[in-house]
């Protein structure tokens, strides 16, 4: 029940119905909302609630005419609501659900919001990836290295079919011919409805690779990679379930899972503030059904509009990575890495050098191993051509390769 006792401007008794009463309001300009901050599920619809109302008692009668705002006090029992007035008159249509009692408007003269809606906070917070990549803007300036000769040829058909086919002669990477393609079932403007294929498989020896990723929210990435050797080799697979927030990335990845033997990582990865990052990463191996060794590996990182040091520590061994852009054009990082088995360090520092159309990596490291890498698109041919060169001082041994890149679609311009 509301109790509205008289005005406390023009000392006129308010009316208790409800039409009334809001004409009342519109008429001394002073319009009133109710705002109740309370869950829906507390409130119980055979549960009388008690307001009150209650006016100002230090204003004169002759107020009402000269158009004050009074001041209103409303009292709630047991719940406290938010009373708010304005000047303006708001949009008065404050009709709620039939769950949210009391909905009997003209009995109980209250009007209720409509329900309560969970809405997602702001996060001021970049997503930090996951500790796979946590050294990636490091591992992006190392030169790859290339064996030989590789001929890549790449062609787009439609936005979501796309073949290749690859020569390769090799030392290192099994040598031969592959061909293979990418094919989306359904594509819409920039978006894939369903699963994404890529593949590739060697006619002779039929030696294939097959990577299915797909996004089944937008928040959440599946893939699966399925390796074969040979025809008679089992199949190599590795499978990943990734769930992305605005703050924090939670991975999965599965190695070769089998009952005899098998690996698995959980990993995550956490911005606590705009520049610092935190993570962990247990570790789960088995060599037998009934004997399973775990480990852990934290993982950190400081990350800037231009540099960035990160760091992996685990029983194992130690990485440390830093990354600096000290040119639009000129970026460098350097990386260390400890293990803790063989007792041995490497340390690496690599640089690369962009132009309009072309790039230039090189790098120098503690084994007194010297590699360089230049690649380059050409500007009237849909080609692109790379070479690299890698060498040992102390054993006076290198390795050389050269690449080239057909792409008439030109997807491949500018990497």
């Amino acid at each position: 029940m509301i109790f509205l006792p008289e005005c406390a401007v023009c000392k006129a008794s308010v009316p208790k119905t409800n039409h009334v009463y809001h004409k009342y309001l519109i008429e001394h300009q002073v319009y009133v909302t109710f705002s109740f901050l309370v869950a829906r599920k507390r409130l119980s619809k055979n549960k009388k609630q008690q307001f009150q109302l209650s006016f100002p008692q230090n204003s004169t009668k002759n107020s009402c005419s000269e158009r004050s705002k009074p001041n209103f006090t409303l009292h709630c029992w047991p719940f406290l609501p938010r009373l708010s007035t304005k000047t303006h008159p708001p949009s008065i249509d404050m009709a709620s659900c039939k769950n949210c009692p009391p909905y009997k408007n003209s009995e109980l003269g209250i009007f209720f919001p409509d329900c309560f809606e969970r809405v997602g906070g702001h996060c001021n917070k970049k997503n930090p990836g996951n500790v796979q990549n946590l050294h990636i803007l490091a591992h992006r300036v190392m030169p790859k290295f290339f064996d030989g000769i590789e001929l890549d040829y790449l062609h787009r058909l439609a936005p979501n079919k796309y073949i290749t086919a690859a020569w390769v002669l090799s030392h290192i990477r099994p040598s031969g011919f592959r061909f293979g393609g990418l094919y989306t079932f359904r594509v819409q403007d920039d978006t894939m409805y369903t699963p994404t294929i890529m593949g590739d498989i060697h006619p002779t020896s039929l030696a294939a690779n097959l990577n299915i990723l797909y996004y089944p929210f937008q928040s959440l990435r599946m893939e699966a990679i399925l390796q074969k050797a040979r025809e008679t080799a089992p199949v190599e697979s590795q499978y990943t379930i990734e769930w992305t927030r605005p703050c924090d990335t939670w991975t999965a990845n599965f190695y070769n899972v089998r009952n005899e033997n098998g690996r698995c990582t959980l990993s995550v990865m956490r911005s606590i503030s705009a520049h610092w990052a935190l993570g962990g990463e247990l570790l789960l191996e088995w060599n037998d059904p009934q004997k399973l060794t775990p480990d852990l590996a934290l993982a950190a990182r400081y990350s800037h509009y231009n540099y960035s040091l990160a760091a992996t520590a685990s029983r194992q061994g130690l990485d440390v990575s830093y990354w600096q852009r000290i040119h639009p054009q000129i970026q460098m990082a350097n990386l260390l890495a400890w293990n803790r088995n063989t007792r041995k360090t490497i340390a690496t520092i690599c640089y690369q050098w962009n132009f309009w159309n072309s790039a230039v990596h090189g790098m120098f490291d503690s084994d007194a191993s010297v590699g360089f890498m230049w690649t380059k698109y050409l500007r009237h041919l849909p080609l692109q051509m790379g070479f690299s060169v890698v060498m040992n001082l102390p054993t006076d041994r290198f390795a050389f390769g050269m690449r080239f890149v057909l792409d008439p679609s030109g997807l491949r311009r500018g990497e």
